[in-house]
């Protein structure tokens, strides 16, 4: 065998598997006889002619590191280092064995319904016959459990947990754990079986650092119904196993993850029990070498999987030695926990910190950034109010001169030369005192009168001979003058008759004649200034003339 390629091994394997065992070289020389094709060997063996058998993948087998050096010393039975796989019987003896295994079967299935303990009966335990080609299950491992609460009349320890609403791959943790005994309330409890798969388990167990328990039967054998009732509902070994938090596995070798794990594990007896757990590899360089998931015990057969052999064995053996570095393992798993908790919150607060600084910066430059664009923003309106008086300053000049020459020209083209002969005698009191005096007829117009009291508010420094004689644009000056503000806008002053006091307000085209106040024979009126600003051209105080009307303020003076 040792001259195989890798793919006649696995052709090999098929074959064994197919046969159910056999001589490997009988094999051999079949499968070199057909080119090492599984199916037509299998063919010549079974004499079927057609494939009927099918093929059967190879599975990986696990490699464990074995550690159980120490197993077995108070034992009767001496200390075995390696086992040997189950050995496979020929096909010629399974078909003559056919009949004494059926009539094992009627008699297990007779105790099993009448839960009779099965007696060992030598021929019972012939197990020659299995059917060609692979006979097993996929049943995961809640299936085994409940058949296997069926049987025993138990219950597993987890499983109220579970039933108030814990749903996940692992049966939740027992509330059971501190009760003296596993009867005190008149049940049966079984461990608490992992509703997980093998690897799973497996990986729980070097996860968690905890130890775990991997049970396997085989319904086939006769001390499967009395391991299951007197070992796995052994009060002391449930609490035992519960109370320590171990991790229990089992299984039926008919279903395929059974068969695996027991092909890994090397099983060749059951009921078998083997404890794992991870240890420190042992032949290693390392000064602190990894540890590697180890098979600590395992023990096969009724006579060594008794609950008091499997409790002294925990009590006095497995957990003395391998406790002490588990719970080292654990320590420095809690350490590394506590590490990374402590760098997660530091990196918490550092990232906080660092979201403080940052939001109190962007809150700083928007500041900034609000201040400066409300500098520019009162910048630009200071701008455009200076502009807007600038121009309004502008266009006052250019309207003031403009309405300085429509001014001047009226002074000398509306206000013409007194005539004796109109009747309208009035009297006008400047701002400052003066008094003017003149004749208006009675179809003069309320411009003329208005022009007449203006021309004494035109600077001196424009005289009456450079008064222009014609008007500055085509149009009429009442126009002009309402289009330009009217009374306050052009004139700047308003006129009130003395006694009583009555505004004659500015209309265009409105004759004297007109006019209430003054229509018999003229009156006396006063000027009021819209605003400071203007100034008479002629000396304060010195009368033009004497109007010959006495009014109050004559009479103050």
């Amino acid at each position: 065998m040792d001259g195989l390629t890798s793919s006649q091994l696995r052709a090999l394997n098929q074959l064994r598997d197919l046969t159910n065992g056999g001589d490997d070289d009988v094999a051999i020389g079949v499968l070199s006889s057909v080119e090492w094709d599984v199916q037509r060997a299998a063919d010549m063996i079974f004499g079927t002619g057609a494939g009927s058998a099918p093929s059967v993948p190879s599975r990986h087998v696990e490699q464990f590191e074995v550690d159980d050096s120490q197993q077995g010393v108070d034992d009767d039975w001496p200390q075995r280092a390696t086992f040997p796989s189950n050995p496979r019987p020929s096909a010629l003896v399974s078909v003559l064995t056919y009949p004494l295994h059926i009539l094992s079967s009627i008699f297990r299935f007779i105790f099993s319904v009448l839960r009779i303990p099965i007696p060992h009966i030598p021929f019972l335990s012939l197990h020659f016959y299995r059917p060609l080609g692979n006979s097993r299950t996929s049943r995961g491992p809640d299936s085994w459990i409940r058949d296997l609460e069926e049987e025993t009349g138990a219950v597993c320890i987890g499983r109220q947990s579970q039933s108030q609403g814990v749903a996940s791959g692992v049966a939740g943790p027992s509330t059971l754990t501190a009760r003296g005994g596993g009867e005190d309330d008149g049940r049966k409890y079984l461990p608490d079986f992992s509703l997980g798969t093998y690897e799973n388990t497996l990986r729980r167990c070097q996860k968690e650092a905890k130890i775990g328990c991997i049970v396997l039967v085989s319904e086939e054998h006769d001390d499967d119904a009395e391991f299951k009732r007197t070992t796995l509902t052994d009060p002391d070994f449930v609490n035992f196993l519960t109370n320590n938090d171990f991790i229990v596995w089992g299984g039926d070798v008919r279903d395929l993850e059974a068969y695996s794990a027991s092909e890994k594990l090397q099983a060749s007896t059951y009921p078998f029990v083997a404890f794992v757990a991870i240890q420190p590899t042992r032949h290693s360089q390392s000064s602190s070498p990894p540890p590697t998931l180890t098979v600590l015990s395992r023990h096969q057969g009724l006579r060594d999987t008794t609950a008091p052999k499997l409790l002294n064995h925990l009590q006095d053996n497995l957990m003395p030695r391998v406790q002490p570095y588990l719970e080292r393992v654990r320590n420095s798993q809690r350490a590394l926990e506590r590490d990374r908790t402590l760098r997660q919150q530091q990196d918490q607060a550092f990232a906080d910190t660092a979201r403080r600084d940052k939001e109190r910066i962007l809150a700083k430059m928007a500041e900034e950034k609000r201040v400066e664009e409300e500098r520019k923003a009162e910048e630009s309106r200071v701008q455009e109010e200076t502009a807007r008086q600038q121009r309004e300053v502008e266009e006052r000049k250019k309207r003031e001169s403009e309405r300085m020459v429509w001014r001047r020209w009226a002074r000398s083209a509306l206000v013409k030369p007194e005539n004796p002969s109109d009747r309208l005698r009035i009297a006008v009191r400047l701002p400052e005192g003066q008094r003017l005096m003149r004749r208006f007829g009675t179809t003069d117009t309320l411009t003329t009168l208005y022009a007449f009291v203006d021309k004494e508010f035109i600077p001196a420094q424009f005289p009456a001979q450079a008064d222009p004689q014609d008007p500055p644009e085509a149009g009429d000056i009442e126009s002009k003058i309402a289009e330009m503000g009217g009374q306050r806008g052009w004139w700047g002053f308003t006129l009130h008759s003395a006694y009583p006091r009555v505004e004659v307000p500015w209309e265009p085209r409105k004759r004297l004649g007109d006019v209430a106040c003054l229509k018999d024979g003229g009156g006396q009126l006063i000027v009021e200034l819209a605003s400071g600003k203007r100034k008479l051209s002629v000396g304060k105080g010195k009368d033009k003339e004497d109007d010959g009307y006495d009014t109050e303020e004559s009479d103050d003076e």
